[in-house]
């Protein structure tokens, strides 16, 4: 049997994506889960990021506009696990697998939850870390974003670790 993919590109001849940093941040937006409104939003803002901050979500569709998601532990994720204190543990779980390609980053105030054996995401904050790391790390994030070879790179061995079958994630 002969099953035709189409014309795959070579991993080699994807652009690098070299986009300027400003045109990201107008691209690429930001959601903060935050049940109490986190004092780097109006900085983040005023440095050209677009962010939309919640204190909460219903839905994992609210995610589904965002590259970037940044989410507090303790207080949040109420609709999706009830009663408990760690419901964004269970909201990053679910956006990772509802949206893999997406860039998450938790942050806490409480040191117990900076473990990353417990989480889906990508960064893992305290939630009195600096401005300039949380700029430096949304930089970093969105110059990743704006690179399809390191984006695919990424969801590819992201979804080989899950055990997803190499032809299939070649189709």
């Amino acid at each position: 049997m002969y099953l035709e993919l189409g014309n795959p590109l070579r991993l080699q001849s994807i652009d690098s994506g070299n986009t300027p940093i400003l045109e990201l941040k107008a691209k690429f937006q930001v959601l903060v889960i935050d049940d109490n409104p986190p004092i780097m939003v109006d900085t983040l803002r005023r440095s050209g990021f677009v962010i939309r901050d919640l204190r909460d979500i219903e839905t994992i569709e609210t995610a589904e506009p965002y590259p970037i998601v940044a989410c507090d532990i303790g207080g949040i994720g109420r609709t999706f696990r009830p009663n408990s204190n760690s419901g964004g543990f269970y909201v990053l779980k679910e956006i990772r697998k509802h949206y893999p390609d997406k860039f998450l980053i938790q942050y806490s105030t409480q040191n117990q939850y900076i473990d990353g054996s417990l989480t889906a995401a990508d960064v893992i904050f305290p939630k009195d870390t600096s401005i300039d790391l949380w700029q430096d790390k949304l930089e970093g994030a969105l110059k990743e974003l704006g690179n399809p070879r390191l984006r695919w790179m990424k969801l590819r061995n992201r979804l080989s670790a899950e055990g997803v079958d190499g032809y299939d994630i070649f189709k």
